[in-house]
């Protein structure tokens, strides 16, 4: 009996518009697939480069299966072919000790949360820079994956990740507090006025302030990717409710790829993110967690009121409850790490 992993599927295919414009797969080129599960149509929900895709196979394929594909270009649609033969097959495991023992990180969350990052926002680092950066996060005790993420966005804008700016952009992004996000020191008040109060309440003012760290994130963009963070505040049932809006855009087809926006109000923190990456089945993906941790009930409750609020024209709203959320800032912890054996 031959190995499960290359029986799992005779092919899998998809058409190459379902392809981001940033993508070029090239033929008789390699990349490993995970199978992650089916969507409500039928169809198979597979990660690969990087990527989710919703596609057609020719026979099942297990959830959790991972396997080398050879790819083919036929009459406009990609076809993934399994490559047959125990030899071709490299397990995560073996591939995410490889890549990082020829990096020189520990193989642990935060290094794969690094390299998630890269991958997933098609950046490139040399290992200096990535150990440097590691070496950074490690500062940041209890919250060392997030502050490897928020370095590695402010080295993308062209910002030297300095120990004082992560900390500065971390607090932003976990906190609750939403004082302006500058270096800036100055001995007017109206300066110490939270950014969103002078923008409402003075504009005249906010537009002359300093130009701080996040204004200076939000402008600068790299590449085909550019991410924005927004603050915001909002009075409900007269509670403060306050958080960020992160909207990843795609420089090219001025879209925007993914939106994380995480809240905290009534003692409870709120993430969710808004993907609309499937254009192949033309599914809206909704994930959300919330902490303190839900029971299922509440879960299900939860879902329905999110399927009430959410409408999208002629797509199909996918929502699922995902607890690694409430550490995700960049990067979605759930992708398989892309390792170097992974050719587009």
């Amino acid at each position: 009996m031959g190995n499960p992993l290359t029986q799992a599927a005779v092919h899998i295919s998809l058409d190459k518009t379902a392809l981001p414009s940033s993508f070029t797969l090239k033929e008789g080129g390699f990349v490993f697939v995970r199978v992650l599960g089916k969507t409500p149509e039928g169809k198979t929900l597979v990660s690969f480069a990087g990527q989710r895709f919703a596609v057609e196979t020719m026979s099942q394929a297990k959830v959790g299966e991972t396997f080398k594909a050879r790819i083919q270009i036929q009459n406009n649609r990609i076809l993934l072919v399994p490559q047959k033969g125990s030899e071709t097959i490299v397990t995560q495991s073996d591939r995410l000790s490889q890549l990082f023992a020829s990096i020189g990180l520990p193989q642990d969350s935060v290094s794969e949360k690094m390299i998630q990052y890269m991958r997933q926002n098609n950046r490139t680092y040399t290992p200096a820079q990535l150990k440097k950066l590691r070496k950074l996060a490690e500062r940041f005790s209890g919250k060392k994956s997030e502050a490897a993420e928020t370095a590695m966005y402010l080295e993308d804008k062209g910002i030297s990740a300095t120990e004082e700016d992560t900390e500065l952009m971390l607090n932003l992004l976990l906190s609750d507090k939403h004082s302006p996000v500058t270096q800036m020191k100055s001995s007017n008040p109206t300066k110490d006025i939270p950014v969103l109060e002078k923008l409402y309440s003075n504009p005249e003012e906010a537009v002359k302030n300093d130009t701080g760290l996040l204004t200076l994130v939000n402008h600068a963009a790299k590449g085909e990717k550019h991410w924005i963070v927004l603050p915001f505040k909002k009075t409900i049932k007269n509670q403060q409710c306050s958080g960020t809006i992160r909207i990843l855009c795609d420089i090219i087809t001025k879209n925007a790829e993914k939106t994380y926006i995480t809240a905290s109000f009534e003692d409870c923190r709120y993430h969710f993110t808004f993907s609309d990456t499937d254009h192949y089945n033309n599914v809206l993906t909704v994930e959300y967690a919330v902490s303190p941790s839900l029971p299922s009930l509440q879960k299900e409750k939860a879902e329905k009121l999110l399927r009430s609020c959410i409408s999208a024209v002629d797509k199909q709203i996918n929502i699922e409850y995902k607890e690694n959320l409430l550490h995700d800032l960049f990067a979605d912890s759930t992708l398989p790490v892309q390792t170097v054996d992974e050719e587009i």
